[in-house]
């Protein structure tokens, strides 16, 4: 499910494992293409994530706002096609 720019992760509100990526290179995808603000919003308290994965978020790619959580495992890529990069990015 996504909502304005946010890939929501309903089942983060106990025990999970998730991955949330956003296309950053391939066919018809692109920085103004398709666009993601956040992979992935913990907003419950105790929240245990198995295993965490996000990738080219294009502003945060984990918000965690609960109190109390915990995360075994962490994997995380920054996007390989912000304007900055200046196209020099895998196609």
């Amino acid at each position: 499910m996504s909502t304005s720019g946010l890939a929501w992760c309903p089942w983060l509100s106990g025990p999970a494992s998730s991955r949330t990526w956003r296309a950053d290179h391939g066919n018809a995808v692109g920085w103004t293409v398709n666009t993601a603000d956040t992979g992935v919003q913990a907003t419950g308290d105790d929240v245990t994530a198995y295993g965490l994965f996000t990738e080219q978020y294009q502003k945060n790619e984990v918000i965690w706002s609960g109190q109390g959580g915990t995360d075994i495992l962490f994997q995380n890529e920054l996007p390989y096609d912000p304007p900055s990069a200046g196209g020099n990015y895998p196609r």
